[in-house]
């Protein structure tokens, strides 16, 4: 991976000698995170995990920052990066010839993860060579649970094209029958696990719809499969005529995420082979070209985990796949008071996160929340957890008739 970057360095036309440009600055970043899913010194697990933090990574990247470069190309022509003097369009070119670099890297890591995981029983397995009983599983399997829940799609004279949403996995055919040519698809349903186990190894789901294709279109004869994704431009204004609309905060935002999963696509990525005519399809109706699409031979989702056999290890041996549990320490002294704001009676605390713990600071935002001497409450958030025990504190603060304001 060394030297990936150099024709960038030598070839950008820069408008300070000493400056960058942002974007493969940040594209350089995310190939640390992919550096740390080759480290040998990382548990197994935690290379995969770093593996698909990349990965969600550069799904974001493309969603608002080459979104946002696309936008400047339509409405801003003139637009430049005043750090390089780059326009939109060569910033575009050169993010292009990257991400393609780092995306064999990260087929290089997969297979390589693959090969370590296998070397713990986690085997994915290949359907050219099922046994017959996890032939048998499968057949079961597809038959009983998941043909009745997918919602397959011909495009032909009375089927339009199909609205594909934003990183929606899809299982993709190209089709013959009666001297034509179709394309058809098959969302991967969103309620259903994505990984099949059929005995001692794990299937993926796109590649049991890919595999059972012939019982979902049986008049037609399938020539080509791949599973594809589509990412969508997501780089919306989130205030931008609030102020002049009598409407709710959380009903803009709802508003803006449904118009959101509906904007032009930018990235068309493609997980399959011998399949040119389904993508030369795919990007004619998406209005994509060779440099917006990428191939990859490692899936293109990896928000999984490989499934390590339930037997036959200990628990130590489980556990060293994983980096041990991170234990935050407790701010000394505030151990030795009951309340957090008779704490702060003495002296303000200064909180290290995550070193130490963050659990004074949501004791003070209960205790506030609670406490008849408090009016108000002032507080910025960046991100938070899905079940947020801040957000808790907050609600309760409001609810019991406390001023409570959050910047987000």
């Amino acid at each position: 991976m060394t030297g990936l970057w150099s024709e960038h360095q030598n070839n950008t036309p820069r408008a300070f000698p000493h400056m960058q440009n942002r974007e493969l600055s940040w594209l350089r970043f995310n190939e640390r995170v992919l550096a740390e899913a080759a480290n040998e010194a990382n548990p197994l697990l935690e290379r995969f995990n770093f593996l698909s933090i990349f990965t969600t990574n550069l799904d974001e990247f493309f969603m608002v920052r080459v979104g946002s470069l696309m936008d400047y190309m339509r409405h801003d022509p003139s637009y430049s990066d005043n750090k390089t003097g780059m326009t939109a369009a060569e910033q575009l070119d050169k993010i292009y010839a990257a991400v393609k670099r780092l995306y064999q890297c990260r087929d290089d890591i997969y297979f390589q993860l693959e090969s370590e995981f296998e070397g713990e029983g986690a085997r994915k397995l290949s359907l050219d060579t099922l046994t017959r009983t996890e032939e048998r599983l499968l057949d079961e399997y597809f038959d009983t649970h998941l043909h009745p829940v997918l919602s397959p799609q011909i495009v032909d004279a009375s089927h339009p094209f199909p609205h594909i949403e934003n990183k929606r996995l899809v299982a993709a055919f190209t089709l013959e029958g009666k001297n034509r040519r179709f394309f058809a698809m098959i969302p991967l349903p969103q309620n259903v696990e994505r990984v099949y186990t059929p005995g001692a190894g794990y299937i993926l789901l796109e590649d049991v719809i890919l595999k059972y294709g012939k019982k979902v279109f049986p008049n037609y004869h399938i020539t080509e499969t791949a599973a594809v994704s589509i990412t969508r431009n997501a780089d919306i204004a989130t205030i931008r005529d609030i102020m002049d609309e009598n409407e709710d905060f959380r009903e803009h935002m709802s508003k803006l995420l449904q118009k959101r999963k509906r904007l032009e696509p930018v990235r068309l990525e493609v997980c399959g082979r011998n399949c040119e005519n389904l993508t030369s399809y795919l990007q004619k109706r998406l209005a994509l070209d060779d440099a917006q699409t990428f191939f990859t031979r490692a899936p293109i989702n990896l928000g999984y985990r490989p499934v390590l056999p339930a037997a036959g290890k200990t628990q130590h041996q489980i556990k060293s796949l994983n980096f041990a549990p991170f234990e935050p320490a407790q701010k000394r002294g505030t151990e030795l008071y009951g309340s957090v704001m008779r704490r702060l009676r003495q002296g303000d605390i200064l909180l290290l996160h995550p070193f130490e713990s963050v659990q004074p600071f949501i004791s003070l935002l209960k205790e506030a929340s609670e406490d008849r001497y408090v009016s108000s409450i002032r507080i910025t958030l960046y991100r938070i957890a899905e079940q947020s025990k801040i957000i808790e504190h907050l609600i309760a603060a409001a609810e019991s008739g406390k001023d409570v304001s959050v910047f987000i």
